[in-house]
């Protein structure tokens, strides 16, 4: 299929998932589930495409998608349809919750799948688990945070990140998380805003566990970050999560205004002492200035053209340049090409000293439209967003 093909069709599916969520009203045939099933089925979608084909399929809650995951789970013929029917099955379940307790059976045969060498349909477990919203899914999830269960340390990652999302809880490893889980915990209610704590022996980034292998810190040095303590927040929040990377850890810092500006030449750096000091003295450099806009979807196209498994996006304010909805396709489009889409965690911030709150509510066109821009990047790749200030 030509790119050009590519591109609409990832288009139209976008905006099929935000025209309609769940099944239809009043039952009966649906046109637009019989043309996912047959997209989905078919050899010349390509893995952007079938990838996102089946995460809408799901959105449906149609109870044709379950066979269908099944199918591709046993036999898909590449990672990109496993990893749709993973992303699919984690909605169908949010859709239609009487259809939790197959789909994550299928999302646990897919993990064991994907044990031994294929990281992108684990990585799309995961969000499918998380996706699900299910209680069943945490037990699943907090299995795959310990190192002698998966060996993968950004499957670890993404696992602890979406046991922050779902229960507002941040413990220091997988024991920690057990003996919580034991306790048999009140979940808080799905989409209420919960402050996020320190935890001890973990590298936080405005309180969200930072744990990938490879993550880009895009930080936002427009004029209006020098108000209310933003910019001192943003700084001292980005120093605290660079100091503790050890040199596993390949990292990138973007700061922008009207264009983005990377600290390393040629892509991510390894956390060594020499590029750490590197990155906390062009830090120690910035300073907010007023710029003609704030560019973000050209510094988040950059910052997904790094190849890192996270995004940590920080930002005040909305780009001027174009809607928010605009620049939400426009990041999703381009991340869906990557054989293994990024996570982008989004931090909006107000007032420098105020607590962080984790906000997992759902989309609201009445929202600001910084909180619907921020929360809806997050939600449509798999991050988590926060903000701290006044709610």
């Amino acid at each position: 299929m030509p790119r050009f093909g590519e591109d609409r069709g990832l288009l139209a599916l976008r905006a099929l998932t935000a025209g309609r969520r769940g099944p239809r009203p009043g039952g009966g045939a649906d046109p637009a589930v019989d043309g996912l099933i047959e997209l989905y089925g078919s050899a010349r979608a390509t893995p952007a495409l079938l990838r996102e084909a089946g995460a809408v399929l799901g959105e449906t809650g149609d109870p044709r998608a379950l066979a269908a995951f099944a199918i591709a789970i046993a036999a898909g013929k590449t990672t990109a349809v496993r990893q749709g029917a993973a992303l699919g099955l984690g909605a169908l379940a949010a859709a239609d919750p009487t259809q939790a307790p197959a789909c994550l059976d299928g999302l646990g045969e897919a993990l064991r799948r994907a044990e031994r060498d294929d990281p992108g349909l684990a990585l799309a477990c995961v969000r499918g688990l998380r996706r699900s919203g299910a209680r069943g899914a945490l037990p699943l999830l907090i299995e795959l945070t310990d190192p002698k269960v998966e060996r993968r340390a950004p499957v670890r990652g993404l696992a602890v990140e979406a046991l922050v999302a779902l229960t507002g809880q941040l413990h220091a490893d997988a024991e920690a998380w057990r003996t919580w889980w034991r306790g048999d915990p009140t979940l808080p209610r799905p989409g209420a805003l919960r402050p996020l704590a320190e935890a001890a022996g973990l590298v936080q980034f405005f309180r969200l566990p930072a744990l990938a292998e490879g993550a880009v810190f895009v930080v936002d040095v427009s004029g209006s970050m020098a108000h209310d303590g933003r910019w001192e927040r943003a700084r001292a929040e980005l120093r605290r999560a660079i100091e503790p990377m050890t040199p596993r850890t390949r990292f990138q810092v973007l700061f922008f205004r009207d264009a983005p500006v990377p600290v390393f030449r040629g892509g991510l750096a390894p956390a060594t002492d020499e590029n750490k000091a590197r990155a906390l003295r062009a830090l120690e450099q910035q300073r907010p200035l007023a710029a003609a806009q704030t560019a973000i979807g050209r510094a988040l196209e950059d910052a997904l053209d790094l190849g890192a498994e996270a995004i940590y996006f920080v930002s005040d304010g909305i780009d001027a340049s174009q809607d928010d909805a605009a620049l939400r396709l426009r990041v999703a489009r381009k991340n869906a090409l990557r054989a293994v889409p990024a996570r982008i965690h989004t931090v909006l911030v107000r007032e420098g000293a105020q607590e962080v709150s984790l906000d997992e509510g759902p989309d609201d066109p009445a929202a600001p439209i910084d909180v619907r821009l921020m929360r809806g990047l997050a939600r449509d790749s798999g991050g988590v967003f926060v903000r701290n200030g006044r709610l």
